[in-house]
């Protein structure tokens, strides 16, 4: 290592320092920020979806996913019971955190059908959530006829 290698280690960029009101500083708390309001829109998804799973009749499972992240490793399976075989599976991963949400939810056994996942990703996801919903609508208005 040369001088001017060493020298060029032991600068910091101007107003990234770390000190209170630097740059590095304000960009920790915007990050803070930004992450907090992540987590409230994961927490009321979760809301959302414990309200959805408290219908038996959407099936709901938990399950373990061994290759999750950190701290999201369950899995809230819910079917749509009118959808066509093999399109009614609607997954979401679950923070560990809000897993109290869903404590009426049945874990799901080896094998559970209602609980193996079907390799769709998030588009495929909303979609089948959209037409749980349209669904729902449509049985709702029927009843009312």
């Amino acid at each position: 290592m040369s001088f001017h290698d060493e020298q060029r280690g032991s600068v910091q960029p101007a107003g990234l320092d770390g000190s209170p009101g630097g740059e590095l500083e304000q960009l920790r708390a915007r990050v803070a920020e930004l992450e907090a309001q992540l987590r409230s829109v994961h927490l009321d998804r979760m809301h959302l979806l414990a309200a959805l799973a408290a219908d038996p009749g959407l099936n709901p499972r938990l399950k373990t996913d061994p290759t999750g992240l950190p701290g999201t490793k369950t899995v809230l399976y819910l079917t749509d019971p009118d959808a066509g075989p093999g399109e009614g599976q609607i997954s979401f991963p679950s923070a560990d955190s809000d897993l109290t949400l869903v404590e009426h939810v049945p874990w799901a056994t080896e094998g559970d059908p209602h609980a193996a996942w079907d390799g769709t990703g998030r588009n495929f996801v909303l979609a089948r959530l959209r037409n749980l919903a349209q669904h729902r609508a449509d049985a709702a208005r029927a009843m009312g006829d």
